[in-house]
């Protein structure tokens, strides 16, 4: 769900984000995280200059959380072929980050709102 939330978080920074800038993002950090699972530190870059300021967002927002590589490397991975799937079906657009958008809605809408501190201390 994390992941869903950063791209929908990445709309509001990045008003252009479609699917091919986020699948060019998305492709390029699955290649740096698959990297540094391996012991190697180095940035893949994606071939849009765009793209990297995506990639930074994506990556800054998701490692918020401190996941461990292999988890984010499933999470990208599974992000990548979304996006792919969405992109041979729909062909274009932002089909995918519109999707993300209304599902993490509909998901917080359902959410039962968050509970308010105890006041009581204990030991």
């Amino acid at each position: 769900m994390r992941t869903l939330l950063s791209v929908v978080d990445l709309r509001g920074e990045f008003p252009d984000l479609d699917d091919l800038l986020l699948a060019d993002a998305a492709s390029a950090y699955g290649k740096t995280l698959a990297t540094r699972e391996r012991g190697v530190l180095y940035e893949h870059q994606p071939s849009d200059l765009r793209a990297q300021a995506v990639m930074r967002g994506l990556r800054d927002r998701i490692e918020s959380g401190r996941p461990s590589d292999r988890d984010l490397l499933a999470a990208i991975r599974a992000l990548e072929g979304s996006i792919q799937d969405t992109l041979k079906e729909a062909g274009g657009g932002a089909a995918f980050v519109e999707t993300a958008a209304r599902l993490v809605t509909r998901f917080q809408a359902s959410s039962p709102p968050p509970r308010p501190p105890s006041l009581i201390v204990g030991p």
